[in-house]
């Protein structure tokens, strides 16, 4: 099977790992009051990545290759559904209720797989299969036929379902018809781009297809590219077509969703550009795929050791690029200027050719175009999936802007998964309140009803609401930001002299307040003691002195706790004979001391 032969040179390098991460942040025997989060999705949702170094070794060990129990023990770190996760638990504590959270999802695994997952029991993503029996071994994709009863498990309790796929739908419609090509250019482009969405830097990638070339350098001619070209053509033509059959796919999953729990909510998480957002080019945008037949052309001619006398690409452009021919002109000559490189190395080893290729024409020349090339079917993907969530009554969550890694790995790291629960966050706050009543506060108090700050300094109030069962969020607010400043948390800081009220307030509008009065942040302090002797037990509380119209924090530290024991109140009580210095420092570093002496 030849798709068989060109995966394996494609990731003799690297095993995909990840088929799922889970976690959960309760019991599986829940109490009555719970709210059960279950994600569903393909790599990125998974986690995929994140206990990477970057290097293969880490892409082979990854700790989350099949769905276990143990797995739900012990779940990978940082994916956003762990982090949202962590977020519905704080929810939840404060409306009195547990909460668990379940990824379900599934690396190389479709949204088509997903929906085949729910439905029928036994079912196997085809993809995901061969790679554990081809590179675990014989029988290791087994557990994946234990996939049906665990989502089955998670998704008849959820309260509220994540759905985020549709990517590996479209590049895999793609990929899979290329590698199983008699074509070798097209084995090539579709080696290499395959190891690009699995991770690996860009010398893996490349070095991945150009093993293919020199396997079978016999079989390069100029129909073998020009029957590239028209292909590759011929794809980016249909790539909306790809993206239709991906939406399809996706709507088929949320309502396979409904199908084992017709109560849950579902949120449809959209698609991101992985490759940059940020990124600013003005040139022309030229499709990634054909860009890699470039290289490979200039490849081929090494390792055949003769000219490939055939017409240059034609390369794909969107409406504007189209006119600029003199631009593209000068890209190809600048093309040619560096393969001349290769040139000069045709009797070294094929990896100082890789090196080049690799460095210098095919990382820069597809960094700079991935993100505008990859955009438009992106977009295309959420307008779609954003109407299936309106047609189904589902939430849509746009997280197209978060953060790009500026690299070619499609899969986002800690911070772009932690950019992604705060917008679930955002956007679904008052879905899943909805399913988490709770009584209404009776009232509301605060720990404090004055208190004194310095500039620069931050002070937490605390709320207590009554009764115990009640919702216990509030928001806080200041009366005048520019003096003081609160935070969510109930955190003040203080801006500038002057008098503020800081007011908590509770869902049905009950408040208690505070009056905060920010001072100078202090120029000195001082202690009514610089030496004093004590006996064994006995015990002093130290008066202190600021400088005028200030105010401050205060921490107490001994030198020897065995000598001296010091409270936060400044009170000392010695615990056997020697001498220890008490010491008390402002919160913007200002220091007394004293000499204590324990007779």
């Amino acid at each position: 099977m030849k798709l068989k032969k060109v995966l394996s040179v494609a990731l003799s390098a690297i095993m995909l790992g990840n088929m799922a991460c889970v976690f959960a942040s309760a019991e599986e025997s829940t109490p009555d009051k719970t709210y059960n989060y279950v994600a569903l999705g393909d790599s990125i949702a998974a986690g995929f990545g994140l206990s990477s170094d970057g290097s293969l070794q880490s892409f082979a060990t990854d700790p989350a290759l099949v769905l276990t129990e143990d797995l739900i023990a012990n779940p990978v770190q940082n994916a956003y559904a762990q982090v949202f996760g962590s977020y519905l638990a704080e929810l939840g504590a404060e409306r009195g209720y547990t909460t668990t959270a379940t990824n379900l999802s599934s690396t190389a695994y479709r949204a088509q797989d997903v929906e085949q997952t729910i439905l029928n029991d036994g079912y196997k993503g085809d993809i995901a299969t061969w790679i554990l029996e081809y590179f675990v071994g014989t029988g290791a994709s087994a557990p994946l036929s234990n996939y049906h009863t665990i989502y089955n498990k998670y998704l008849s309790k959820a309260d509220l379902v994540s759905v985020q796929l549709g990517g590996n739908d479209i590049v895999m419609e793609i990929l899979v018809p290329m590698g199983s090509s008699e074509n070798p250019v097209l084995q090539a482009v579709s080696t290499s781009m395959m190891l690009t969405l699995f991770g690996c830097d860009m010398q893996t990638s490349i070095g991945g297809g150009i093993m293919v070339l020199e396997g079978q350098k016999d079989n390069l001619t100029y129909q073998t590219f020009t029957e590239a070209a028209a292909y590759l053509s011929n794809v980016s033509q249909n790539a909306e077509t790809y993206v239709e059959h991906s939406a399809g796919h996706v709507h088929d999953v949320v309502k396979a969703v409904k199908t084992v729990n017709s109560d849950t909510d579902i949120a449809v998480i959209g698609m991101f550009n992985p490759y940059g957002n940020s990124l600013v080019y003005e040139g022309t945008i030229y499709d990634m795929s054909t860009v890699m037949q470039t290289i490979f052309k200039r490849a081929a001619e090494e390792i055949c050791g003769k000219k490939l006398d055939v017409e240059e690409v034609e390369l794909v452009t969107d409406d504007e690029a189209e006119e600029k021919t003199e631009e593209c002109s000068r890209h190809v000559a600048e093309l040619k200027k560096r393969i001349a490189k290769l040139r000069q190395q045709k009797k070294e080893k094929l990896e100082q050719l890789l090196s080049i290729i690799s460095e210098e024409i095919a990382y820069p020349m597809q960094y700079t175009i991935a993100g505008k090339n990859v955009e438009p079917q992106m977009k295309s993907l959420n307008e779609k999936l954003q109407a299936i969530a309106e047609e189904e009554n589902a939430v849509y969550v746009d997280v197209y802007n978060i953060s790009n890694e500026l690299n070619l790995d499609p899969h986002p790291k800690a911070k772009g998964h932690r950019e992604i629960a705060e917008i679930m966050e955002e956007t679904l706050e008052d879905t899943i309140i909805a399913k988490m009543p709770a009584p209404e506060a009776e009232s509301v108090e605060l720990n404090k009803t004055a208190v004194n700050i310095g500039i620069g300094q931050s002070y937490e109030l605390k709320s207590t609401v009554a009764p115990s069962d009640a919702v216990k969020t509030v928001k806080w607010s200041s009366s005048d930001r520019k003096i003081a400043t609160v935070d969510k948390h109930g955190v003040v800081t203080g801006k500038k002299r002057g008098t503020v009220t800081i007011t908590a307030t509770t869902p049905n509008g009950l408040t208690a307040t505070c009056k905060v009065n920010v001072k100078h942040a202090p120029e000195s302090i001082a202690l009514d003691k610089e030496t004093l002797t004590l006996n064994v037990n006995s015990n002093y509380t130290f008066k202190k002195t600021l400088s005028a119209n200030s105010a401050s924090s205060f921490k107490w530290t001994s030198s020897d706790p065995e000598v001296v024991r010091v409270y936060s109140t400044g009170k000392i009580v010695a615990q056997k004979s020697g001498t220890a210095v008490i010491t008390v420092t402002t919160y913007n570093g200002k220091t007394a001391s004293c000499e204590v002496t324990v007779a």
